[in-house]
């Protein structure tokens, strides 16, 4: 399967893995400057990850974890 990520895809679903900050080489623009700004980011990307069949290795318990507020400023 060859599967591309975007880099709003990249970013959230390095934060759900819990891997700290990307490296230089794949530093990528954090979208949503508040915690409700974030979390549409991130249910939005979820769900067109659903919607491409992206296997995601735990999406629906990323998807609690990320919407929490756990936004980056």
């Amino acid at each position: 399967m060859d599967v591309r990520l975007s880099e709003v895809e990249l970013d959230v679903l390095w934060e759900s893995a819990c891997l700290g900050e990307l490296p230089l080489v794949l530093d990528v623009p954090s979208p949503g400057t508040t915690h409700a700004e974030r979390a549409e980011v991130v249910r939005r990307t979820w769900a067109g990850l659903a919607e491409r069949r992206v296997p995601t290795g735990g999406g629906a318990g990323a998807v609690a974890r990320a919407g929490d507020g756990a936004a980056r400023a």
